[in-house]
Protein backbone atom coordinates (compact mmCIF):
# COMPACT_ATOMS: atom_id res chain seq x y z
CA UNK A 1 0.00 0.00 0.00
CA UNK A 2 1.52 3.30 -1.05
CA UNK A 3 1.54 6.42 0.57
CA UNK A 4 1.52 9.32 -1.51
CA UNK A 5 4.04 12.69 -0.56
CA UNK A 6 0.80 14.40 0.08
CA UNK A 7 -0.40 12.59 2.17
CA UNK A 8 -3.10 9.63 2.18
CA UNK A 9 -7.01 10.34 1.88
CA UNK A 10 -8.19 7.07 3.10
CA UNK A 11 -6.56 4.24 5.16
CA UNK A 12 -7.84 1.66 2.75
CA UNK A 13 -7.33 0.31 -0.74
CA UNK A 14 -11.23 0.64 -2.54
CA UNK A 15 -14.12 0.39 -0.80
CA UNK A 16 -13.96 -0.55 3.07
CA UNK A 17 -14.16 -3.88 4.35
CA UNK A 18 -16.05 -5.13 7.25
CA UNK A 19 -12.99 -5.01 9.74
CA UNK A 20 -12.15 -1.40 8.25
CA UNK A 21 -15.01 -0.13 9.41
CA UNK A 22 -14.83 -2.13 12.86
CA UNK A 23 -11.99 -0.06 13.47
CA UNK A 24 -13.20 3.56 12.55
CA UNK A 25 -16.03 2.91 15.13
CA UNK A 26 -13.60 1.77 17.92
CA UNK A 27 -11.55 4.83 17.21
CA UNK A 28 -14.76 6.92 16.82
CA UNK A 29 -16.45 4.94 20.22
CA UNK A 30 -12.61 5.77 22.41
CA UNK A 31 -13.74 9.94 21.61
CA UNK A 32 -17.16 10.08 21.73
CA UNK A 33 -16.99 7.69 25.08
CA UNK A 34 -14.57 9.96 26.46
CA UNK A 35 -16.70 13.02 25.80
CA UNK A 36 -20.01 11.46 27.05
CA UNK A 37 -18.25 10.39 30.62
CA UNK A 38 -16.38 13.39 31.32
CA UNK A 39 -19.33 15.44 33.07
CA UNK A 40 -19.27 12.45 35.28
CA UNK A 41 -16.30 13.51 37.15
CA UNK A 42 -17.80 16.18 38.92
CA UNK A 43 -20.93 14.02 39.51
CA UNK A 44 -19.57 10.90 40.91
CA UNK A 45 -15.82 11.66 41.99
CA UNK A 46 -17.00 12.41 45.38
CA UNK A 47 -20.02 10.65 45.81
CA UNK A 48 -18.97 7.33 43.62
CA UNK A 49 -15.17 7.74 43.23
CA UNK A 50 -15.00 3.56 42.28
CA UNK A 51 -17.56 3.52 40.11
CA UNK A 52 -16.26 6.96 38.47
CA UNK A 53 -12.94 4.88 38.00
CA UNK A 54 -14.87 1.57 36.80
CA UNK A 55 -16.35 3.42 34.15
CA UNK A 56 -13.96 6.14 33.13
CA UNK A 57 -10.21 5.42 34.50
CA UNK A 58 -8.28 8.19 34.85
CA UNK A 59 -5.39 9.90 36.70
CA UNK A 60 -7.89 11.98 39.01
CA UNK A 61 -9.80 9.18 39.68
CA UNK A 62 -6.90 6.86 40.47
CA UNK A 63 -5.30 9.87 42.48
CA UNK A 64 -8.64 10.42 44.54
CA UNK A 65 -9.25 6.52 45.30
CA UNK A 66 -5.97 6.09 46.09
CA UNK A 67 -6.09 9.57 48.81
CA UNK A 68 -9.16 7.54 50.05
CA UNK A 69 -7.62 4.35 51.01
CA UNK A 70 -4.47 6.23 52.78
CA UNK A 71 -7.41 7.61 54.78
CA UNK A 72 -8.94 4.50 55.69
CA UNK A 73 -11.40 4.96 53.49
CA UNK A 74 -10.79 2.58 50.69
CA UNK A 75 -8.69 -0.19 49.86
CA UNK A 76 -5.36 0.80 47.65
CA UNK A 77 -5.46 -2.02 45.39
CA UNK A 78 -9.09 -1.60 44.24
CA UNK A 79 -7.81 1.68 43.57
CA UNK A 80 -4.78 0.66 41.49
CA UNK A 81 -7.04 -1.97 39.86
CA UNK A 82 -10.53 -0.61 39.15
CA UNK A 83 -9.84 1.77 36.01
CA UNK A 84 -7.46 -0.36 34.00
CA UNK A 85 -10.64 -1.75 32.06
CA UNK A 86 -11.98 1.61 31.16
CA UNK A 87 -8.48 2.82 30.16
CA UNK A 88 -7.88 0.13 27.83
CA UNK A 89 -11.04 -0.65 27.07
CA UNK A 90 -10.59 1.22 22.71
CA UNK A 91 -6.40 0.61 22.60
CA UNK A 92 -7.35 -2.56 20.44
CA UNK A 93 -8.75 -0.66 17.43
CA UNK A 94 -5.22 1.71 17.50
CA UNK A 95 -3.48 -1.91 17.41
CA UNK A 96 -5.96 -3.02 14.85
CA UNK A 97 -5.45 0.02 12.49
CA UNK A 98 -1.75 -0.32 12.48
CA UNK A 99 -1.89 -3.92 11.71
CA UNK A 100 -4.60 -3.54 9.00
CA UNK A 101 -3.81 -0.33 7.54
CA UNK A 102 0.21 0.02 7.72
CA UNK A 103 2.05 3.12 7.38
CA UNK A 104 -1.75 5.11 5.72
CA UNK A 105 -2.98 3.91 9.22
CA UNK A 106 -0.49 5.85 11.12
CA UNK A 107 -0.77 8.86 8.65
CA UNK A 108 -3.80 9.01 9.50
CA UNK A 109 -3.23 9.34 13.13
CA UNK A 110 -0.12 11.95 12.96
CA UNK A 111 -2.11 14.05 10.85
CA UNK A 112 -0.59 16.06 7.77
CA UNK A 113 2.05 17.98 8.26
CA UNK A 114 5.81 19.54 6.26
CA UNK A 115 6.83 16.90 10.06
CA UNK A 116 5.08 14.76 9.11
CA UNK A 117 7.50 12.49 7.42
CA UNK A 118 10.34 12.69 9.87
CA UNK A 119 8.40 12.27 12.51
CA UNK A 120 6.72 8.94 11.33
CA UNK A 121 10.69 7.41 10.47
CA UNK A 122 11.40 8.08 14.29
CA UNK A 123 8.60 6.41 15.86
CA UNK A 124 9.12 3.46 13.06
CA UNK A 125 12.67 3.31 14.40
CA UNK A 126 11.82 3.27 18.05
CA UNK A 127 9.05 0.68 17.61
CA UNK A 128 11.47 -1.67 16.15
CA UNK A 129 13.92 -1.37 18.42
CA UNK A 130 11.94 -1.08 21.59
CA UNK A 131 8.34 -1.70 20.45
CA UNK A 132 7.36 -4.03 23.58
CA UNK A 133 9.17 -1.06 26.17
CA UNK A 134 6.82 1.58 24.26
CA UNK A 135 3.78 0.18 25.14
CA UNK A 136 4.62 -0.40 28.54
CA UNK A 137 5.87 3.15 29.15
CA UNK A 138 3.66 4.84 26.49
CA UNK A 139 1.64 6.82 29.44
CA UNK A 140 4.99 8.25 30.18
CA UNK A 141 6.69 9.15 26.95
CA UNK A 142 5.39 12.29 24.49
CA UNK A 143 4.45 10.14 21.74
CA UNK A 144 0.36 10.24 22.23
CA UNK A 145 -0.66 6.51 23.30
CA UNK A 146 -3.29 5.66 20.40
CA UNK A 147 0.10 6.46 17.73
CA UNK A 148 2.31 3.87 19.95
CA UNK A 149 -0.55 1.14 19.70
CA UNK A 150 -1.07 1.84 16.26
CA UNK A 151 3.06 1.38 15.62
CA UNK A 152 3.14 -1.59 17.61
CA UNK A 153 0.21 -3.17 15.33
CA UNK A 154 2.32 -1.61 11.88
CA UNK A 155 5.40 -3.71 13.62
CA UNK A 156 3.59 -7.07 13.95
CA UNK A 157 3.22 -7.19 17.67
CA UNK A 158 0.67 -10.18 17.85
CA UNK A 159 -2.88 -9.25 19.72
CA UNK A 160 -2.00 -11.56 22.77
CA UNK A 161 1.23 -10.29 23.14
CA UNK A 162 0.26 -6.21 22.69
CA UNK A 163 -2.65 -6.69 25.13
CA UNK A 164 0.07 -7.67 27.76
CA UNK A 165 1.90 -4.95 27.65
CA UNK A 166 -0.71 -2.51 27.40
CA UNK A 167 -2.43 -4.25 30.92
CA UNK A 168 1.41 -3.89 32.37
CA UNK A 169 1.62 -0.28 31.06
CA UNK A 170 -1.64 0.48 32.62
CA UNK A 171 -1.29 -0.57 35.68
CA UNK A 172 2.46 0.61 36.11
CA UNK A 173 0.41 3.83 35.63
CA UNK A 174 -2.70 3.51 37.78
CA UNK A 175 -0.32 2.09 40.87
CA UNK A 176 2.01 5.13 40.81
CA UNK A 177 -0.93 7.72 40.99
CA UNK A 178 -2.93 5.41 43.55
CA UNK A 179 0.42 5.00 46.02
CA UNK A 180 1.18 8.79 45.04
CA UNK A 181 -2.71 9.95 46.11
CA UNK A 182 -2.60 7.34 49.30
CA UNK A 183 0.81 8.91 50.34
CA UNK A 184 -0.71 12.69 50.40
CA UNK A 185 -4.31 11.05 51.91
CA UNK A 186 -6.59 13.72 52.95
CA UNK A 187 -5.38 17.22 51.62
CA UNK A 188 -6.24 15.38 47.92
CA UNK A 189 -9.45 14.27 49.79
CA UNK A 190 -10.64 17.90 50.97
CA UNK A 191 -9.31 19.26 47.50
CA UNK A 192 -11.80 16.84 45.76
CA UNK A 193 -14.57 17.81 47.54
CA UNK A 194 -14.24 21.34 46.24
CA UNK A 195 -13.72 20.45 42.82
CA UNK A 196 -16.94 18.52 42.81
CA UNK A 197 -18.58 21.32 44.49
CA UNK A 198 -17.97 23.93 41.95
CA UNK A 199 -17.00 22.69 39.06
CA UNK A 200 -20.47 21.01 37.28
CA UNK A 201 -21.58 24.11 35.25
CA UNK A 202 -17.48 24.06 34.20
CA UNK A 203 -17.60 21.02 32.75
CA UNK A 204 -20.46 21.04 31.20
CA UNK A 205 -19.14 23.93 28.95
CA UNK A 206 -16.24 22.59 28.65
CA UNK A 207 -18.01 19.41 26.81
CA UNK A 208 -20.03 21.86 24.78
CA UNK A 209 -16.81 23.46 23.29
CA UNK A 210 -15.21 20.17 23.20
CA UNK A 211 -17.69 18.60 21.31
CA UNK A 212 -18.57 21.81 18.56
CA UNK A 213 -14.85 21.55 18.03
CA UNK A 214 -14.75 18.04 17.45
CA UNK A 215 -17.66 17.68 15.10
CA UNK A 216 -16.18 21.15 13.46
CA UNK A 217 -12.74 19.02 12.79
CA UNK A 218 -13.99 15.65 11.78
CA UNK A 219 -16.10 17.64 9.29
CA UNK A 220 -13.24 19.18 7.58
CA UNK A 221 -11.60 16.10 7.43
CA UNK A 222 -14.00 14.23 5.70
CA UNK A 223 -14.25 17.01 3.38
CA UNK A 224 -10.67 17.22 3.33
CA UNK A 225 -10.34 13.41 2.49
CA UNK A 226 -13.13 12.86 -0.22
CA UNK A 227 -11.40 15.83 -2.27
CA UNK A 228 -7.90 14.23 -2.16
CA UNK A 229 -9.90 10.94 -3.40
CA UNK A 230 -11.47 12.71 -6.04
CA UNK A 231 -8.30 14.29 -7.06
CA UNK A 232 -6.80 10.88 -7.05
CA UNK A 233 -9.74 8.90 -8.80
CA UNK A 234 -8.92 11.67 -11.73
CA UNK A 235 -5.19 11.65 -11.74
CA UNK A 236 -5.73 7.64 -12.61
CA UNK A 237 -8.39 8.18 -14.90
CA UNK A 238 -6.58 10.55 -16.82
CA UNK A 239 -4.62 8.30 -19.15
CA UNK A 240 -7.10 6.37 -19.74
CA UNK A 241 -8.83 9.15 -21.59
CA UNK A 242 -6.05 10.14 -23.69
Amino acid sequence: MNVSAGGPSLPWEGKAKGADKAIVLGIMLSAVYGFATLPLIPMLIDSHPVLLAAIRGGTTSIVNLGARAGTGDGNLIVAMLIGIPAMMMFDWAYWWAGRRWGERGLHLMMGESRKTESRLARVKHWTHKYGAVLVVISYWQPVPNPLVYAAAGWAGMRLATFLVLDILGTLLWTGTWAVLGYSIGQPVVSAVKQFAHYSNYATIALVVVIVARQIWTTRRQVMDANRRTAAEAAAKAAPAID
